[in-house]
């Protein structure tokens, strides 16, 4: 079963946490919100412009090994920064997203 699988399209006035089904590594999905939450990445403006992405993200995240060290990095505050660029296997992908200005926050200044 693939994680696409699991992903169902909602009216736009829920949010992309509820798509995932809660059996399906929901814990690790968790950390990726957190991690788009860091990087000020919508991912209801991921999902709505490229939900193929959101799923392989979260595809990624399901399968990882550093679960627990993402979790430690996600809860200390400014701690290891940019470490999880080398442990993570959405690192490039994240990256990249949050380079393009319309997967970023809405309140993100602009330059």
């Amino acid at each position: 079963m693939s994680i696409t699988s699991t992903l169902h399209p909602l009216p736009d006035n829920q949010d992309v946490k509820h798509r995932v089904v809660a059996d399906f590594g929901s814990g690790a999905f968790d950390l990726l919100l957190m991690r788009m939450e860091e990087l000020q990445l919508e991912p209801d403006e991921v999902r709505r412009i490229e939900s193929s992405v959101l799923a392989d993200l979260a595809g990624a995240c399901v399968k990882c090994e550093s679960k627990d060290r993402c979790e430690q990095d996600l809860c200390s505050a400014g701690a290891g920064e940019h470490e999880w660029e080398s442990y993570c296997p959405n690192a490039a992908t994240l990256s990249a997203l949050a380079a393009l200005p319309w997967f970023g926050a809405r309140t993100r200044a602009t330059t």
